[in-house]
């Protein structure tokens, strides 16, 4: 029984120090905004005005300590409240990875207090639709606890998207909630 239960905690373990490796890793391979922003054609995609992004309000949340005050990405800002916040591009636009599918980007959520050796990510919920357009429901994958010394502890979570196009995007954890309108280049 004894060594059943050391068994448990050295994966556990483990599988949380892959986590952290993940997240470092997801943080450098797709921080939010940094890709070039054109299309297959070499024309920089443009956002249609029936499109009301999330951009940086003149008034920015800034995360509770120890955080840090400007999320370390270029062109990027902390968006949100204590209860749940997260980093969107400063331009509005996510330009993740092209799949057979669609379209994926990462997610990183912080609230005040999570801790990913101890809170749960499973308590984060998100979804996400398809704005002025009808489209196949986004795939947003169960959220990890995740940790680097740049990020600090957070949730992350990879989100597929079936189509380019404006996105309004929902997350909540528990009570808090954010929502924010994102555009998904082609």
């Amino acid at each position: 029984m004894a060594l059943e239960n050391r068994r448990h905690v050295g994966r556990s373990q483990l599988r949380n120090r892959a986590l952290v490796l993940v997240a470092a890793f997801c943080s450098a391979l797709w921080p939010s905004g940094s890709a070039d922003g054109f299309t297959d054609s070499g024309e920089q995609e443009i956002p249609p005005p029936s499109c009301a992004i999330t951009t940086p309000p003149e008034i920015q949340f800034a995360p509770p300590k120890p955080y840090a005050s400007k999320p370390a990405a270029r062109d990027t800002f902390w968006y949100g409240s204590d209860g749940l916040w997260t980093r969107l591009p400063n331009d509005g636009q996510w330009r993740g990875l092209r799949t057979e599918s669609g379209y994926r980007t990462q997610l990183m959520l912080w609230r005040k207090g999570f801790d990913w050796r101890f809170s749960s990510a499973t308590n984060a919920r998100i979804t996400a639709r398809r704005v002025g357009d009808v489209a196949p429901a986004l795939i947003a994958r169960q959220p990890s606890g995740a940790y680097a010394p740049d990020i600090g502890s957070a949730m992350i979570t990879l989100l597929d998207f079936p189509s380019p196009g404006c996105w309004e995007v929902n997350a909540s954890y528990d009570e808090s909630r954010l929502r924010f309108v994102i555009y998904v280049p082609r």
